[in-house]
């Protein structure tokens, strides 16, 4: 027997039973029963935030995988949640070969240890962060398989949800409209790089970006090439005249008018001559 979710009597977010009968009235009958289910796995891609949606209450798990460069690099992840109430984790397991694994791949946190857990949600924000340092990847083959995952007895009250997860092993990552990111600088050559949507800076108006030094004393610059990196000196950078920052309460809000060609949010330490 099989089902499929485009079955007209199978529906999404009900409970189905198999009921097993005997009719021969013979004692001591035996059966066997075996459940299996086709994966659907995401791919991520690096730096583009996707969309996860959760349909119904028992839709608790979402799997995915993400390929990941050669090299040496902090691996980032952030977790947007579009529902309230709804803050699942994710788990995180690597691979140095994850083509190769594809068949018997395990996802966790079932099958053997060694995966780690992203679960500090910022939930004023609805933000959840997480960094990894990864070191000398070689072999063009290496991956991460991630399951976010939400199984408590809050999934009781919500049936639908949503996040919006964007990973990278590079500095530049791609907003979305209206989403917040909370980024970590952890030496004093750390910096990122958030790539403004195109679709957004075709527009007529003005931009408004809402920028919030946490911890330390970051700064945040507007450029147009995103290979600047920490070097960047600020006295090169064109701003026009309208592009004023504006202070408020420890929030700093720059107004930019559009349309623009390609624009990218550099965020660094701060640099003092």
């Amino acid at each position: 027997m099989e089902l499929s979710a485009d079955d007209k009597n199978f529906q999404l977010g009900k409970v189905y039973y198999i009921v097993l009968m005997e009719h021969s009235y013979k004692p001591n009958a035996t059966h066997s029963i075996m459940m299996m289910q086709n994966r659907t796995v995401l791919r991520l891609a690096d730096g583009v935030p996707t969309r996860v949606k959760y349909h119904g209450k028992k839709d608790t798990s979402k799997l995915m995988i993400f390929s990941i460069p050669d090299g040496s690099y902090t691996f980032t992840v952030q977790v947007k949640t579009k529902t309230d109430n709804f803050y699942p984790r994710l788990y995180v397991k690597y691979y140095e070969d994850l083509e190769g694994a594809w068949r018997n791949l395990e996802f966790p946190p079932g099958g053997s240890p060694g995966y780690f857990i992203c679960k500090q949600w910022d939930y004023k924000m609805g933000v959840m962060n997480y960094e990894e340092r990864f070191d000398n990847i070689k072999g063009g083959k290496a991956g991460l398989a991630l399951n976010l995952l939400e199984a408590s007895s809050i999934r009781d009250q919500i049936a639908d949800a949503e996040t919006i997860i964007t990973v990278s092993a590079t500095p530049v990552i791609k907003m979305v409209e209206g989403n917040t990111y909370i980024g970590n600088l952890q030496h004093s050559n750390s910096y990122k790089i958030y790539q403004l949507d195109d679709a957004v800076l075709k527009k007529m108006g003005f931009l408004a970006i809402d920028f919030t030094p946490c911890i330390g004393d970051p700064e945040f610059l507007i450029v147009d090439n995103p290979n600047l990196g920490s070097n960047q000196r600020k006295s090169e950078l064109k701003f026009e005249p309208e592009n004023t920052i504006q202070n408020a309460y420890g929030r700093q809000y720059q107004y930019i008018a559009l349309p623009k060609e390609k624009l990218f949010i550099l965020v660094r330490q701060k640099q003092y001559d």
